[in-house]
């Protein structure tokens, strides 16, 4: 029950956030940047606050769709046994995506004109962050048809589930954390085809 009402808290700071500074958001914000980190585009306030309402309900909606997945699907043979391990992810998920929304909303308050300083790949470093975490619990998911690496090999497979994952666990925990290095010292449009490849490279290997 404390678990929950704290990632509650985490997932709710972003409108607590919004509120507070609110009054003193300028008529428009910068909404959109092109691949250099500048601004292309700017909107309302009230188009501010649509995107953090839209980011905070997808983070509560991808939480609540992790921290049931051992219900859900038609595998629930390791329901019991995924359950405290999909709970950790999920916290952990909510985390970071409530992190990337809090930081998104400070750049887009603060900025002038481009978020080419390190404010801007904030977010490529933090994904990489996340990369590692769900590194760090795949290798101890149990075969279910909600979370993981789902194909018919898998699946249809208990051998090939565990050694699939072990191997994901691995190279999501390296890959992540060089992600996030590399981003961390790169330029912004560099940082940016990093994450594209690293993302690509993370999703299509391990389904190899």
């Amino acid at each position: 029950k404390r678990m929950t009402l704290l990632v509650w808290f985490i997932l709710l700071c972003p409108l607590v956030y919004l509120a507070i500074m609110w009054s003193r958001l300028p008529p428009t914000l910068a909404m959109h940047f092109n691949l250099q980190g500048e601004v292309d585009r700017y909107g309302t306030k009230t188009e501010f606050m649509g995107f953090v309402l839209f980011l905070t309900a997808l983070n509560i909606g991808v939480y609540y769709l992790v921290i049931n997945a051992h219900r859900l699907g038609s595998n629930k043979k390791y329901a019991n046994e995924n359950r405290s391990v999909i709970a950790k992810l999920a916290g952990g998920i909510s985390i970071f995506m409530c992190a990337i929304t809090l930081y998104s909303m400070f750049s887009i308050y603060t900025l002038k004109n481009s978020i080419t300083a390190f404010g801007g790949k904030f977010a490529f470093v933090t994904v990489g962050l996340l990369y590692c975490l769900i590194g760090n619990y795949m290798y101890n998911i149990k075969p279910n048809s909600m979370v993981g690496i789902r194909i018919p090999s898998t699946l249809n497979s208990e051998y090939n589930w565990k050694r699939t994952h072990r191997f994901t666990a691995k190279i999501w925990f390296v890959g992540g954390l060089l992600m996030a290095l590399l981003c961390l010292v790169l330029s912004y449009s560099q940082a940016f085809v990093a994450f594209v490849i690293f993302t690509a490279l993370l999703t299509i290997v391990p389904v190899l």
